[in-house]
């Protein structure tokens, strides 16, 4: 999301459990400098490496002008979802279409 305003991030993230590696899905704010991550999904299966998992998620984010979110999963980690926005920079609602 590159857009000011309010937020609504949601769905799911999804990990394979074909290796005991640790890995992982995040969120990440960016000022266009500095990545700051938001929250972090870290997983480390057992030594079989065969537990699978899906976790939802679901947050509201307020992004100023020259702010960005940006996802990122590590190999057998799918962050799968949608963003809706819910407000504008200055707090007005934006309705659904």
């Amino acid at each position: 999301i590159t857009n000011t305003g309010y937020f609504r991030v949601f769905g799911v993230c999804n990990v394979l459990g074909n290796t005991s590696a640790a890995r992982f899905g995040e969120f990440a704010l960016s000022d266009g400098s500095t990545d700051k991550t938001i929250t972090q999904y870290r997983f480390q299966a057992n030594s079989s490496g065969k537990e699978n998992a899906i976790v939802p998620y679901d947050f509201v984010i307020f992004l100023p002008a020259g702010d960005s979110l940006s996802a990122t999963a590590s190999d057998e980690v799918f962050l799968r979802g949608v963003t809706r926005q819910i407000a504008t920079i200055d707090g007005t609602l934006v309705n659904p279409n």
